[in-house]
């Protein structure tokens, strides 16, 4: 009885049924030989440039115009012009 309400003070909960394995996701590929798993790793790899490229390219021209727009904005500061109509 002690140790029931020990467990339940520290936050366990000894009257659920605990799994007998641990409940960790199996890796990808587990089960494969190692050439499939080469294989298959390869692709998880081609897939996520496939989906990272275009956002980093978006990325770059971002960075760029930021750094255009602060230059711009330390001409505005210095001279007090920005050189835009005005």
């Amino acid at each position: 009885m002690f140790l029931i309400i020990w467990k339940r003070r520290r936050g366990t909960r000894p009257w659920l049924p605990q799994p007998p394995y641990p409940l960790r996701a199996a890796e990808p590929g587990a089960g494969l030989d190692r050439k499939a798993r080469r294989r298959m790793e390869a692709e998880i790899r081609q897939k996520k440039t496939r989906l990272l490229r275009p956002l980093q390219e978006k990325l770059e021209l971002l960075e760029e115009e930021i750094a255009r727009l602060e230059t711009e904005k330390t001409e505005i500061l210095l001279n007090g012009t920005s050189g835009r109509g005005g």
